[in-house]
């Protein structure tokens, strides 16, 4: 047989394993290059640029599985080219189209970056078999387990092993740039694990394992300090509380539910314990704090440092949105949005310039206009309304921690930004949730 033939007849056949397998490959690359970055001498430029030819060999893949495979049109793939167009006008509107194109200093999350993220959800997608989809599920969790535990050598100081400056401060990161994007990481991780130990009911031993991956991740994220993530894992919390209440109200495994919730809600108190006594997290402090703030606000009264000067880069964004509301000031661009920079001089004369709005949401407003953002925006709905009625009546535990860590990363990223060595897994994620059907 011919390699022509034999390629057609893998495209053709409902054969998703090499696919899997490759998106395994992408996992590992971005856990490589981040790695690489902070030991190697690989520049975090290098790292965004080498996702380039994966997304190349991605759009090569996307284009065979539609002519052979016979991918079918899913309603989200609408919103999909709409953020993909979106992104060209954006370019093309630019006030810097290299920028726009390849990101800007430091972040380089640029429209070949986001295409990249896009190519990623579409292949993961097409995964449909629960079993491929643990397998790509396990590496993504396998891969923060080993930054959890850099985490722990950085925070409780062992053999000085601390890559970055933050940790020396107190907050882990793992091998992840920042302990806020590591905290994204974090909860993505955390939601994905507790959805999945709650309603796994295979083997005690499998069962015991998962609640200590659960910890696990749950301590990385208190190292973290991230209040970004705690905040996401709170509305995980939240979700579960009033899923139970619709498991018992409908009788359905109500002795085990209590069981799985009652031993996870005391461990996530002896971890937390834990953490407080010795001293090794900031997140309880940084919660007394928001805590205060909110009330203020709700009050009427507040003041430009809130949420670590968020309010003060809100403010201030909300005020240029409409003068680029059509098309953005371009992909990565938010500091050139400014007629000032938008800056903030601290007591001891430092200055902090803002290239983020830190806000996912308002930054792709502001830098790629309101149909990109409402695209975005409507492209999750889809997703989070199409899967909470598959876990109503589906009750599958993968899906179940799939949705809870999609749903705790939307969450945190109201307070945070997107970054190159999170971001490609939260799309995975998407693609994992799209529940894709394929043609006859």
């Amino acid at each position: 047989m011919s390699s022509y033939k034999k390629i057609c007849n893998f495209f053709k056949g409902r054969n998703e394993k090499m696919l899997s397998i490759y998106l395994i490959i992408n996992v590992f690359w971005i856990f490589f290059g981040i790695f690489s970055y902070c030991y190697l001498r690989f520049s975090y430029q290098n790292l965004s640029v080498s996702y380039i030819p994966f997304l190349l060999f991605n759009i090569v893949i996307i284009v065979l599985l539609n002519v052979y495979k016979k991918v079918k049109f899913d309603v989200k793939d609408m919103f999909l080219i709409l953020l993909v167009l979106c992104g060209i006008i954006s370019v093309i509107f630019s006030k810097d189209s290299s920028i726009s194109l390849y990101g800007c200093w430091k972040r380089f999350e640029g429209f070949f970056q986001l295409l990249y993220y896009y190519s990623l959800l579409y292949l993961s997608s097409v995964i449909l078999t629960d079993k491929l989809k643990k397998w790509i599920v396990s590496f993504i969790l396998g891969f923060g387990l080993i930054h959890v535990f850099i985490s722990f050598f950085q925070v409780f100081n062992i053999l000085n092993f601390i890559p970055f400056p933050y940790g020396g401060i107190g907050m882990g990161q793992g091998f992840v740039t920042n302990p806020n994007f590591f905290g994204s990481y974090m909860v993505l991780c955390l939601g994905i694990s507790c959805g999945i130990y709650l309603f796994y009911d295979g083997k005690l031993l499998n069962k015991c394992l998962l609640l200590i991956i659960c910890m696990l991740f749950y301590s990385g994220l208190l190292m973290s300090s991230a209040m970004s993530g705690m905040v996401g894992f709170f509305i995980i919390i939240l979700f579960l509380i009033i899923y139970f209440i619709y498991l018992c109200i409908k009788k359905i495994k109500v002795k085990n539910n209590i069981i799985s919730y009652s031993i996870l809600s005391v461990s996530l108190i002896i971890v937390s314990l834990f953490f407080i006594l010795t001293g090794k997290t900031l997140m309880f402090g940084d919660i007394s704090k928001f805590s205060g703030e909110a009330v203020n606000m709700m009050n009427g009264e507040y003041s430009d440092d809130y949420g670590s000067f968020r309010f003060y880069i809100w403010r201030n964004t909300i005020k240029i949105v409409p003068k680029y509301m059509l098309h953005g000031v371009g992909i990565d661009c938010f500091y050139d949005a400014f007629d000032e920079p938008l800056f903030i001089k601290y007591s001891d004369n430092t200055i902090e310039y803002y290239d983020k709005a830190h806000n996912e949401y308002l930054q792709k407003l502001v830098c790629e206009g309101v149909f990109s953002c409402g695209s975005y925006l409507i492209l999750l709905i889809l997703l989070f309304v199409s899967n909470l009625k598959r876990i109503i009546s589906e009750h599958n535990y993968l899906v179940i921690g799939l949705f809870l860590g999609f749903v705790g990363y939307c969450i945190q990223a109201f307070f945070n930004i997107s970054v190159i060595e999170v971001a490609p897994l939260f799309w995975i994620v998407c693609g994992l949730l799209y529940n894709r059907k394929l043609k006859n």
